[in-house]
């Protein structure tokens, strides 16, 4: 059992090297310009092994931004407070996961696109799926405390109104790095996501009014 746990250990430690050598490299060079050739260079092992970690490249993508993402949300529901205002928390939720996209635009697009269109199965995948479900149980008590000082609807359902609010951050997600809510001009000309998503959340609470 010792000798398992040694073995699972050092390959989660390999995995993890080869994860920050891709993020060097995708933050670097762009994804799409990164060939798994030199990650395997990076990480200092035979292109063939990377392939014994991640099934490929886009694998690879995911789980950095799962990570990530992982460690984005994690610290922005743990700093919410309790006399936030509704639409406030919502946006500390969300908020620092647009501005993580927005610094590396051409990435975050490929993520996402592998994210919705890669074959499914992987790690990459599977933790994404499971990430999300996290964030939307912790939803469901952002909207239950909402309830209780009666900003939204007692009637509602708190599973449902959670689903939605994520639904609606995901597609503005889509619509954005798709340059179909914001394109890259906007953005550079000052034209600002987290504006559009706040409004959109604005009408959503607006529709849940007690």
């Amino acid at each position: 059992m010792t000798i398992r746990r040694s073995r699972e250990q050092s390959k989660r430690r390999n995995l993890e090297h080869i994860k920050q050598m891709a993020k060097q490299l995708f933050e670097q060079k762009g994804y799409e310009a990164t060939t798994t050739r030199e990650i395997a260079e990076a990480a200092e092992i035979a292109t063939g092994t990377l392939f014994l970690y991640v099934k490929d490249k886009a694998e690879l993508l995911i789980l950095i931004y799962t990570d990530a993402l992982e460690e984005i949300t994690a610290n922005s529901f743990a700093t919410l407070t309790e006399d936030m205002p509704f639409l406030d928390a919502l946006m500390h939720i969300f908020g620092p996961c647009l501005r993580f996209y927005e610094q590396h635009l051409e990435n975050a697009r490929h993520f996402l696109k592998e994210l919705l269109f890669h074959s499914g199965g992987n790690d990459g995948h599977q933790l994404s799926a499971t990430q999300k479900e996290g964030i939307i149980e912790r939803l469901v008590d952002l909207v239950r405390h909402a309830q209780e000082r009666g900003e939204i609807r007692q009637q509602l359902d708190p599973q449902l109104a959670a689903r939605s609010f994520f639904a609606m951050y995901f597609a503005a997600v889509i619509a954005w790095l798709g340059n179909i809510l914001l394109s890259d001009a906007d953005v550079l000309a000052g034209a600002d996501i987290q504006d559009q998503l706040r409004a959109v959340f604005d009408l959503q609470i607006r529709g849940m009014l007690p």
